[in-house]
């Protein structure tokens, strides 16, 4: 939904607070060797949400649905760890250590 708003208002950036600090190649809790990513493209983020399986308690910061309209409206996106409110304003204005994803394929 908030993909989908961000896409209507024409925003300029999406923040996505998760109980994770950023996009892993695997859900961290279970896979030691994840990597976390600091950069990656909307189609990266489409690829990866489809090959995540989506059921409660999902590791996925996005779903397959959310990740193609970040895609489709190459919108800016920034995934944080929400636990800390003051991660947001770092995912707004910069300093943080989550995840940027460029709607393009080069930053």
């Amino acid at each position: 939904v908030a993909a989908l708003l961000a896409e209507y208002a024409r925003a300029d950036r999406l923040i996505v607070a998760t109980s994770v600090d950023g996009v892993y190649s695997a859900d961290p809790e279970i896979d030691s060797g994840a990597v976390k990513f600091d950069k990656m493209t909307a189609k990266d983020l489409v690829r990866l949400a489809m090959e995540t399986e989506m059921k409660a308690g999902s590791r996925s910061p996005v779903d397959p649905l959310a990740a193609k309209i970040i895609e489709r409206s190459s919108i800016f996106t920034v995934v944080v760890h929400g636990a800390d409110p003051k991660n947001l304003k770092r995912g707004a204005e910069g300093g943080h250590s989550g995840t940027e994803i460029s709607g393009t394929e080069m930053f």
